[in-house]
């Protein structure tokens, strides 16, 4: 499933059912519901819908967002701060200027600035900025969006998470075995879609997946292992002294680090993570497509 998020005025509703439309898929409007709660958890439960778009609402409420991300992607629509107030008809202001902005009511060009799209950005998987675009440019863009999301089952856990570069990358810099490269980046991206389908917030995620990538580099560059001998480097702790050395002695980013690594072991040991895994570099266009889609935020500049 896709959950559309976002402001009022944002085309959550329109652009929504107009992608869903041309894509033969059941869309479901919830934006306008003051209270959805009930609404959403059956459509959860019993997948009654391909598309939903949420109310502003639920923005402020993890667990909602939690159970929106544990079945499916979320996506946030943002438009220009100005424009979604003006497309709302509602007289409160729905955001908060910046205060160093003069320009554009004090929102710059896009409206990035403001908390609204910050909260946004934290809270969904993907941001879709629309600023500038006419309705028919908007819609081709979320309805690009949605067939790669809802196509990614296609991928590898690999290409679905957007970690094949990572392969690439230490067998460039540390001249690290291929089968190992590719069955440790499976096992993380595995890890990643464990920790999403408890409902793990995106800015977590975020953290985590950089601190698996500097434990690849760590295990790669000092160990060298050879296939599937690579996961057993896990079964111990990380070397703080190592860590520190090739990235930074901050405890906090320390700690954060060992966390992560424990996490991914424990892991390791209670799943049955396959040796050979089906990593497929060359994947479909389709699949190539979703796996760019993993990037934070899309955008299309106009003109």
């Amino acid at each position: 499933m896709v959950f559309l998020v976002g402001p009022p005025g944002s085309g959550k509703s329109t652009l929504g059912r107009r992608a869903c439309s041309e894509l033969a898929l059941r869309f479901v409007d919830l934006a306008d519901e003051g209270s959805a709660d009930a609404k959403l958890e059956e459509l959860v439960r019993v997948q009654g819908a391909d598309v939903v778009a949420l109310p502003w609402a639920p923005m402020g409420d993890a667990t909602r967002l939690g159970l929106c991300r544990r079945n499916g992607e979320t996506v946030a629509l943002w438009a220009h701060p100005l424009e979604m107030q003006a497309r709302s008809g509602r007289a409160e202001p729905l955001f908060t200027p910046v205060k160093r902005l003069s320009t554009h009511g004090g929102f710059g060009r896009g409206g990035p600035g403001c908390s609204e799209y910050r909260h946004l950005a934290r809270a969904c998987e993907h941001v879709l900025v629309l600023v500038g675009l006419s309705e028919d440019e908007a819609a081709q863009d979320l309805r690009e969006l949605i067939e790669d999301l809802r196509t990614q089952d296609e991928a590898s856990p690999a290409e679905r998470e957007g970690m094949l570069g990572w392969c690439d990358d230490w067998q460039d810099d540390f001249n690290a075995d291929a089968k190992a490269c590719e069955i440790l980046v499976d096992a993380m991206a595995r890890f990643m879609m464990h920790l999403k389908a408890r409902g793990t917030s995106p800015r977590s995620m975020s953290g985590v997946r950089s601190e698996l990538n500097a434990a690849g580099c760590l295990v790669m560059c000092y160990d060298a292992p050879k296939g599937e001998s690579v996961l057993r480097s896990f079964h111990g702790g990380p070397s703080q002294y190592e860590y520190r050395r090739k990235f930074t002695d901050s405890p906090r980013a320390w700690e954060r680090f060992r966390s992560t690594w424990e996490a991914f072991s424990t892991f390791l040991r209670d799943s049955a993570i396959p040796s050979c895994p089906s990593f497929r570099p060359q994947g479909n266009v389709r699949a190539a497509r979703g796996s760019a889609s993993r990037e934070r935020t899309h955008s299309r500049k106009s003109g």
